[in-house]
């Protein structure tokens, strides 16, 4: 995932040099959108060995062994971050191809006011995907500490955390993908290219899918109500991958 998405960003940069065009604020969006990916799969991959081995415990496959409650600190230290990093990776994606919206909407005033709107709401459902993270547990101190946040409370707080931000991804994939397509079809443009710009803001439909199958695997695989660490972190980064990538194209 990680060659993957350097590759696009490495095509991305060379067709800006190779035309010898100024970078655009969506342009450093996506870069760091992608500096965000990196750092997210770099600490996913520091806690696999210690995941799998605190998931043998949890399985009743290995009892506890010396370290067991460190090495499970550890791995909610890294999980916390990471999460925060998964969420503005996908929304520094968004704003990037909002503001390549912003351009075709120039010298029409209704459309500026709706992309107004849409860019207000992706903010604030970020926003949202930021609170619901820090508040599924009852405090920091509880988040990082072995045993504090297995309360039937933050069970349901976990769970209206991810389908809270699985329902604002949707939406604003949605409204992203449906609002430049009217005005792409009336610019003065051959077909192909209207048809090939058009399927850049289609890819969201697979980022979609993505996120739904996401979050059906990562909730069918808890052993109880909560998410299950293991999946969070496989599907966090295949949804991360490939709405990083979208823009690239």
């Amino acid at each position: 995932m990680i060659a993957l998405a350097t590759c696009f960003i490495a095509v991305r940069l060379a067709i800006r040099t190779w035309k010898r065009r100024f970078w655009l604020i969506e342009d450093f969006a996506v870069y760091l959108a992608w500096t965000c990916f990196i750092a997210m799969t770099i600490g996913y991959i520091s806690v696999t060995d210690t995941l799998y081995r605190i998931s043998e415990v949890g399985n009743k496959e290995k009892p506890p062994y010396r370290g067991f409650q460190e090495d499970t600190v550890f791995v909610l230290k890294i999980f916390f971050p990471n999460t925060l990093l998964l969420w503005t990776t996908l929304w520094l994606v968004k704003f990037a191809l909002l503001l390549q919206c912003r351009r075709l909407v120039d010298r029409r005033p209704n459309y500026i006011t709706i992309w107004w709107i849409i860019v207000g709401l992706t903010s604030v459902f970020y926003v949202g995907c930021i609170v619901t993270e820090f508040t599924s547990c009852r405090t920091l101190h509880a988040w990082f500490t072995f045993g504090q946040c297995w309360t039937e409370r933050d069970t349901r707080a976990s769970e209206v955390s991810l389908f809270y931000a699985f329902a604002v991804d949707i939406i604003t994939d949605l409204m992203i993908m449906i609002f430049p397509l009217r005005i792409l079809w009336n610019l003065r443009l051959n077909r192909v290219r209207k048809l090939s710009i058009m399927a850049i803001f289609g890819v969201g439909i697979v980022c979609i899918i993505t996120s739904i199958v996401r979050v059906a695997k990562i909730h069918s695989k808890a052993q109880s109500s909560q998410p299950a660490p293991s999946w969070l972190m496989l599907w966090a980064v295949i949804e991360a991958a490939i709405g990083r990538n979208s823009p690239g194209m």
